[in-house]
C-alpha cells in the first residue's frame, strides 16, 4: 500500500498486489523471499516522512489468490476470510510492516 493509503496523494508506485512467487516449505521449515520493486513517487513532498505498508500473505494450499489479488481484497478482509480455512491458526496468515520511508528532497 502506498504512503498515505489508497488515496495515494503522492502518485506513488508500486500501488497494488505483487505476486512474488510460489514456494513449497516443509513443516516447521523457513523460507526467505525477495522482491525489489522500483519505489517512486511523482509528488514525494505530498507523502514526506510517510512509509509504504508491506503485507506478506501466506496461502498454505495455493488456493486463495483469487481472493487476495487486489489491494481492496487484502484491506477489506476478503483475503483474510479466504485464508482462514487453510489451517487452525489465523494469526500467521499475514504480516504487516511499514517500509520504506519517503524522504522528499527540497
Amino acid at each position: 500500500m502506498p504512503p498515505a493509503g489508497s488515496l495515494n496523494p503522492g502518485g506513488c508506485s508500486p500501488n497494488g498486489v505483487s505476486l512474488v512467487g510460489n514456494v513449497s516449505i516443509p513443516p516447521r521449515g523457513t523460507e526467505s523471499l525477495t522482491s525489489a520493486p522500483i519505489w517512486r513517487c511523482d509528488n514525494p513532498a505530498a507523502v514526506d516522512s510517510l512509509a509504504w505498508t508491506l503485507i506478506a500473505i501466506a496461502d498454505a494450499h495455493a488456493d486463495d489468490f483469487a481472493s487476495c489479488a487486489t489491494l481492496q481484497q487484502v484491506l477489506s478482509g476478503a483475503c483474510d476470510t479466504a485464508l482462514a480455512d487453510d489451517d487452525q491458526g489465523a494469526s500467521d496468515n499475514t504480516r504487516l510492516r511499514p517500509r520504506p520511508k519517503i524522504m522528499a528532497l527540497a
